[in-house]
């Protein structure tokens, strides 16, 4: 669940800082950006995107 939860909410342009602290990841947490790989893989793509 907090993968699912990270990643929505990164996709809705929330800050690193407010997800962590929502979801109980200290601020600054490599463990956060590891829930976001996943998702940033395909939105972020450079093949797919402008």
């Amino acid at each position: 669940m907090r993968h699912g939860f990270a990643t929505a909410a990164r996709r809705e342009g929330k800050t690193l800082e407010r997800i962590g602290r929502h979801g109980g990841w200290a601020d600054g947490s490599r463990a956060l950006l590891g829930y976001l790989e996943e998702g940033d893989r395909w939105t972020d793509n450079p093949v797919t995107g402008p």
